[in-house]
């Protein structure tokens, strides 16, 4: 079962990676102040992973599908165990949720 914060973390993670892949500056315009803390507590979370790691996060969090689909497609794709992007992904949630208030 997943934990209660992930729903709202991946919302925010989705949001974060469209915004990196859209981007034209380092930051984007955030319509609502709570965007913007989502914003920056994935940002926050995400500098404590390398740069290959976040590489996997942003293309996760950018694909349109579900997570434990898209998961699997990006395992596949960098060479990696499901296992060990599941075990990322949790980390990754806990560290935005625990930036965010959630827990």
């Amino acid at each position: 079962m997943r934990p209660h914060y992930a729903e709202y973390v991946k919302h925010a993670m989705r949001f974060y990676a469209k915004s990196r892949i859209n981007a034209s500056s380092e930051q984007p315009r955030f319509k609502t102040e709570a965007d913007k803390k989502n914003w920056n507590a994935c940002h926050t979370a995400l500098n404590t992973y390398s740069d290959e790691e976040r590489e996997v996060f942003v293309a996760l969090y950018s694909d349109t599908a579900p997570l434990p689909e898209a998961i699997t497609k990006i395992a596949k794709e960098h060479r990696m165990e499901q296992n060990h992007v599941w075990n990322m992904v949790n980390d990754l949630e806990k560290k935005v949720a625990k930036r965010r208030g959630l827990i």
